[in-house]
């Protein structure tokens, strides 16, 4: 009537592949499973979902904006400082144009605009 009692080891099948062959494991995770069923299902049914609006989350204009006028206000003034009696000398033009540069830079800087 009652069999005998089977070990944990009988009521596992034995693999046929050698233990560094991966066809065994291949073959276990193609085979459908009801994970992979309802997963499909699931796929297959479209759920529709409504639309979502989403507004920007960033601010597009800047607390305190670019204002021209007062760049070029800084530029006509520092050049007139820097350049006021210099005269063209080709030596030494490249480390002028870089000292009006600078100087013009941190003027506008100052000015702390945000974009």
């Amino acid at each position: 009537m009652f069999e005998e009692a089977a070990t944990v080891k009988d009521l596992i099948p034995k693999a046929t592949a050698e233990p560094g062959d991966i066809s065994t494991l291949q073959a276990f995770f193609k085979e459908p499973t009801l994970f992979n069923e309802d997963r499909a299902a699931k796929n297959k049914q479209q759920i529709r979902r409504p639309k979502l609006t989403l507004e920007n989350t960033y601010r597009l204009d800047s607390k305190k904006p670019f204002v021209a006028s007062r760049v070029e206000a800084v530029l006509k003034e520092t050049l007139a400082e820097l350049l006021f009696d210099l005269r063209y000398c080709s030596k030494t033009a490249g480390n002028t144009c870089a000292q009006v540069a600078e100087a013009i830079r941190n003027r506008v800087l100052s000015y702390e605009y945000e974009r």
